[in-house]
């Protein structure tokens, strides 16, 4: 993939702007809407097959369904207040969740059993990601840290500070070599996981920075924020590339479709999606979503937020070049 595609970003998020007839955009509905939570979704998951689809938020509760069905495969209980992070394991045999009970809960996917419980923040853990090769989980805190866990054997391997903020999201490198983290201090920062060293403080956001995303050659990461803006950087240099004003209000969280043809946005008001040529696609029948997922093969998007379902959506035009 050439950077320049990417960029080309910058001249379709254009289409947000104020007079660019996103009313006249045509809105794509759900295939089917994932229902049993009750209370807003603040974290979705996806497994790397595509085939189960795990969501919680207030209720405390984590429910898993199957895809394509819908059907509901697990309801996993464990924590005590409500949840803000999942992720599956790139191997998909673990499901991490993270919640405002400050604790870091492991599950066997097969199972749903509960095989750990990560001990070691002091407030609401928001953010989790698995590396590359499912061994390694890096959680983000309401104090202010990250830490790295040995996911086998349950210890700390590093902790990360500098953020003087929330950590709201994490995003390993795709070589894993790197670790972005985006924070209520309104900065993105790049962190060195062979030193545990911090390389580079990308500040630019106005607001509170709410989500991170690498390209798929690691050489361009797209943040979006509480200032209403989505920024892409220049991983190598620190450089911010093009500043983005969304008018659906603040950027909750983002995805790339995996041919990196699109890019969708769970913002304050509707959830976007747009192609690289500078044509707005449609919109998502999602309003405030919490968090937006693409699955591996491009085909299926899920978006969660105010409410209480999941909405899943039918994108075969976006499939894999793999």
């Amino acid at each position: 993939m050439k950077p320049l595609r990417l960029l080309a970003a910058g001249i379709l998020l254009a289409a947000l702007a104020p007079g660019s007839g996103l009313a006249q955009v045509p809105e794509k509905k759900e295939r089917i809407a994932l229902k049993g939570l009750t209370q807003v979704v603040y974290a979705v998951a996806l497994s790397p097959d595509g085939k189960l689809v795990a969501a919680g938020g207030i209720d405390r509760s984590i429910k898993v369904w199957e895809l394509p069905t819908g059907k509901e495969k697990f309801t996993l209980a464990g924590h005590t207040n409500e949840l803000w992070a999942l992720a599956f394991s790139p191997d998909g045999k673990l499901l991490a969740s993270g919640a405002a009970d400050k604790l870091t809960k492991v599950w066997d996917v097969a199972s749903g059993k509960e095989l750990a419980t990560f001990r070691g923040h002091t407030g609401s853990v928001y953010a989790l990601e698995f590396s590359a090769d499912s061994k390694t989980l890096a959680s983000g805190s309401v104090d202010k840290s990250i830490i790295l866990w040995d996911v086998a054997t349950g210890q700390e391997r590093q902790k990360l500070t500098g953020h003087t903020g929330i950590v709201r999201a994490l995003a390993f490198s795709p070589d894993g070599k790197k670790l972005a983290s985006a924070s209520f201090d309104k900065s993105v920062r790049l962190w060195d996981l062979t030193t545990g060293k911090e390389m580079l403080t990308l500040n630019g956001h106005t607001n509170d920075a709410r989500c991170v995303v690498f390209s798929r050659d690691g050489k361009l990461l797209f943040s979006g924020g509480a200032d209403n803006t989505i920024r892409i950087w220049e991983v190598a240099s620190g450089k911010l590339k093009t500043t983005i004003n969304v008018t659906q209000g603040a950027v909750y969280s983002l995805a790339l479709t995996p041919d990196e043809r699109c890019l969708v946005a769970g913002t304050q008001g509707k959830t976007t999606l747009w192609d690289i040529n500078g044509r707005l696609k449609y919109t998502l029948s999602v309003n405030t979503a919490w968090n937006v997922r693409v699955s591996r093969d491009g085909r299926t998007i899920l978006a969660g937020g105010a409410g209480g379902a999941v909405m899943a959506f039918d994108t075969p035009e976006f499939s894999s070049p793999d």
